[in-house]
This record gives C-alpha cells, structure tokens and sequence, in this order.
C-alpha cells in the first residue's frame, strides 16, 4: 500500500523538517496511543514544503483494517502534532 502525504515546512511552510515519524496500529491512532503505535522503518528524508512524499506499507494481512500516522519533527528536536489518521482496509485474498 503507498502512503502519500504532502511535506510540511520546518516552521510552517519555511525550512525543510529534520524528519519524521510514521506509525501504524489496528486500532484508531490518536495522541494518547501514537507512542504504542508499530513505528514502521524507511520512512523518506523530508523535502522541501509542499513536496509530494510517499511510503510503502509491506506485510499487511489480508481483509486488515489499518490505521496510519504520522508526526514531523524539526531540528531541535520539536515535534508536530499528529497529522491526520488515514485508515484502510486491504483486499480480502
């Protein structure tokens, strides 16, 4: 499954973020639980603001919901808040 989300900016639309973190669960994620989330790995370099970003999600179950987020961090480290949850369903086989 390919993730895709638009870069932010370091401060806002400025700068380029020192990276990020993505995080998948089978339950909805939510402030409270993203730190007991599945970090997934390989997550890209950030790009400049406004930049498409992509991720590949591997070693989903079939028939699967899963929920996925994300949270940006700058250089000191500052992290964002969470982005918005994206939730999907794989295929049945």
């Amino acid at each position: 499954m390919t993730l895709r989300w638009t870069a932010p900016g370091d401060d806002g639309v400025t700068g380029t973020a020192a990276g990020y973190d993505l995080r998948q669960s089978r339950q909805p994620i939510v402030p409270e639980n993203f730190a007991s989330a599945t970090a997934l790995s390989g997550e890209p370099t950030p790009l400049l603001p406004g930049s498409p970003q992509t991720y590949m999600a591997t070693a989903l179950s079939p028939g699967t919901t899963y929920h996925f987020a994300l949270r940006t961090t700058d250089e000191w480290p500052n992290w964002s808040d969470l982005s918005n949850v994206l939730s999907v369903t794989t295929r049945a086989q």
